[in-house]
């Protein structure tokens, strides 16, 4: 049951943007992967990869050789709800630029989506490896 509500936490960010994207900007899920789509593509094969990872392992973790299950609320939003904040923000790179950045109007559209992208993208393979080598 925790992994289901897991899971649902890291979709939750997703369907938000995905709602904002069609709303705000007309803009269908095949219409956010046009621009960098295998970018977004290894991003979603990362994401599905860790999901299985944690499938497999769950969100436990060793500590002084005594096996503990964190339920803690910072270990779903660190293991659930950031992998899905970057995830959105890879896919929907654009009203995610437009959500963070609204308040900036010195930069160009194209310029906020850009950032909104390789943000979500840096963040996201950063997070992964560092929750892989604390597993090691």
């Amino acid at each position: 049951m925790s992994t289901f509500l897991g899971i649902c936490l890291l979709i939750l960010p997703l369907i938000f943007f995905g709602i904002y994207s069609n709303h705000e900007f007309d803009l269908s899920l095949s219409d956010n992967l046009k621009k960098w789509k295998w970018g977004k593509y290894f991003a979603v094969i990362l994401v599905l990869i860790y999901i299985v990872y944690l499938l497999m392992y769950g969100h436990s973790y060793v500590v002084m050789g005594v096996d503990e299950t964190s339920t803690y609320l910072e270990d779903w939003v660190l293991y659930y709800l950031v992998p899905g904040l970057c995830l959105a923000a890879v896919i929907y790179s654009k009203p995610v630029g437009y959500f963070f950045g609204d308040n900036s109007s010195e930069f160009g559209s194209s310029i906020k989506e850009d950032v909104a992208f390789m943000l979500g993208l840096l963040w996201l393979l950063f997070f992964t490896w560092q929750i892989f080598l604390e597993s090691l």
